[in-house]
């Protein structure tokens, strides 16, 4: 029986959830929401949450291909990326940050939307323990990390646009 109720939800472009992972979620939420400073991104006028931008990304002599970045919250001064994460303990995190390339993710997003705006925001990364209590942290990603990781993508990105044109 729940083979169907999730062959039904998957039919309606849904994501089946299991019980005890959306309990956890809603429990992270609730410890974002309880966090004095992380709650606060949540009442900032002009909040946009879930958005996502495309457009045309031109390197070299390339055909432009199309390029997206999502966001979890964008607000007028601000790029708040949630993250997921074991510990909040400030050297656990920045492991996690290079081992998953959230710094190289920041990079970009704050790439693209200073593209879309003509406005450069502050890159906070809002970390959420995945275990109870679920404490929570806010790290802001300095400018010089921001620009040093898009110098990486700049020497990368001929080769990754030349290997979507090619096939190879």
């Amino acid at each position: 029986p729940s083979h169907d109720i999730e062959k039904a939800i998957e039919e309606k472009g849904k994501i089946p959830v299991k019980e005890e992972d959306f309990v956890q979620v809603q429990n992270m939420k609730k410890a974002v929401l309880a966090h004095a400073d992380a709650s606060l991104f949540f009442f900032l006028d002009n909040l946009q949450t879930e958005k996502s931008l495309f457009w045309q990304l031109e390197v070299d002599n390339y055909k432009p291909i199309l390029a997206k970045a999502r966001f979890d919250i964008i607000t007028d001064d601000y790029i708040v990326d949630v993250k997921m994460t074991r510990s909040i303990d400030k050297r656990s995190f920045f492991y996690n940050c290079k081992d998953y390339g959230y710094l190289k993710q920041a990079a970009w997003y704050s790439r693209a939307l200073e593209f879309h705006t003509n406005k450069k925001r502050k890159y906070l990364l809002l970390a959420v323990e995945s275990e109870a209590p679920h404490e929570v942290a806010i790290f802001e990603v300095p400018q010089s990390v921001l620009e040093m990781e898009n110098d990486k993508i700049d020497s990368v990105l001929p080769d990754m646009v030349n290997s979507i044109v090619t096939g190879k």
